[in-house]
């Protein structure tokens, strides 16, 4: 299944220099537990990089919520297949505001595997 990725929004400024060495979407490969389910979200442990993540699903849209690897940086990324208007390869600016602060991101589109609620990357 073809995704597009809407954003990826840093919620650290050590995002743009980590974004260059890993992308923090878990790995198709990653071997993923469901840990449980809290007010909507589902919590999912990563036992290939020992990190979590949380996913909330609605209809063809997805939230995903984690941290990487290094813990070091958080992200916040939105997935849908629906057609928002992002060309292949293209990229645009996009804000989210969280608890009164806004952050901005970068939405582009990527191709990956949805497993259950969880959006792996093909690399």
């Amino acid at each position: 299944m073809t995704l597009i990725a809407v954003t990826s929004v840093a919620l650290s400024s050590a995002m743009a220099a980590y974004a260059q060495t890993e992308n923090p979407l878990p790995k198709a490969s990653d071997v993923l537990v469901k840990y449980g389910d809290v007010q909507g979200w589902t919590v999912y442990t990563n036992q290939t990089r020992g990190d979590c993540l949380l996913v909330h699903s609605d209809g063809p849209s997805s939230v995903q919520m984690g941290v990487t690897a290094n813990r070091e940086v958080g992200y916040l990324g939105v997935f849908t297949t629906v057609d928002i208007g992002l060309q292949n390869g293209k990229q645009s600016d996009i804000f989210v505001s969280i608890d009164g602060h806004l952050y901005k991101g970068v939405a582009t589109t990527t191709n990956g595997i949805l497993k259950g609620d969880i959006l792996a990357a093909t690399s």
